[in-house]
């Protein structure tokens, strides 16, 4: 029978119930020192191999007053490191790093009060790479993104997946926007800009050029009502010559004007 046992993160007496001091060592799970019931100093934990017999060094950390107080290592099978990060007072605060087990730095960032702030990346095995900026633990749009690709969230839901360009969208992105649509195309000059597909909370769907954020070129819009017209827009309107498929299979063709068809 162990001479302790934990209850709610405090170690006592298995004898007496009263708080226990003393160093604890079992190589099958932890190792470290307890003062009057709670962990201090240096501990350190183990895992069981995955395919062979024994353990591993899975991780270490500092403790005050039975709280992580400091830093805080996890490690792979192999011994490479995890991630590494701090705490102060039972809360993360400070810097944080996580590897792929092949020693490659995967994110990157800072803690404070629990919480991540200011601006992280992540590295991909496959290369890509992450940008992301954090403020209370909300993304948040950040201006330190010049050039490649990245990521941006924003407090009220909405979010940037793409290619920048001296800070603003500029390439192959996807958009979700608050209000449900999704537009996934080029972007050019943090505006929808080139060929895309913008899609809308109600299934109407546009699938073209775009100008400026306006429908502008040669495109087709699905509408929610199962029509469908292939053609010239501009400014979101039918303009130009065009083909409209009515939801009950009736076709018109022609020429179009501000949404009005003229011949």
């Amino acid at each position: 029978m162990s001479e302790y046992f934990v209850k709610e993160g405090i170690y006592y007496n298995t004898s007496n119930n009263k708080k226990f001091s003393g160093k604890i060592k079992d190589l099958n799970f932890e190792t470290g020192l307890v003062t009057n019931g709670k962990r201090v100093g240096l501990w350190t934990n183990y895992a069981p191999f995955t395919n062979k017999e024994g353990n591993f060094k899975f991780s270490e950390c500092n403790y005050e007053d039975g709280k992580k107080d400091g830093c805080f290592v996890t490690y792979y099978e192999n011994t490479q490191t995890k991630y590494k990060c701090f705490y102060k007072k039972g809360k993360l605060d400070g810097p944080y790093k996580s590897f792929h087990i092949n020693g490659k730095l995967f994110e990157e960032g800072n803690y404070k009060n629990d919480k991540r702030i200011g601006s992280w990346t992540s590295n991909f095995n496959d290369g890509e790479d992450e940008l992301r900026g954090y403020k209370e633990d909300s993304l948040f749009a950040i201006n330190d993104i010049i050039n490649g690709f990245g990521f941006l969230g924003y407090s009220d839901g909405e979010e940037y997946n793409g290619e920048f360009k001296n800070k603003k969208f500029h390439g192959n992105g996807k958009y979700n926007f608050a209000s449900g649509l999704i537009y996934e195309g080029e972007f050019a000059n943090n505006m929808l800009n080139g060929k895309g597909t913008l899609t809308f909370p109600n299934k109407k769907k546009y699938i073209g050029q775009f100008k400026d954020n306006k429908f502008n070129g040669i495109g087709t819009l699905l509408n929610e009502d199962g029509s469908k017209y292939e053609g010239e827009f501009k400014n979101h309107r039918y303009n130009g010559k065009g083909r409209l498929t009515n939801s009950d299979g009736k076709i018109e063709n022609g020429f179009w004007e501000n949404g009005l068809k003229i011949d």
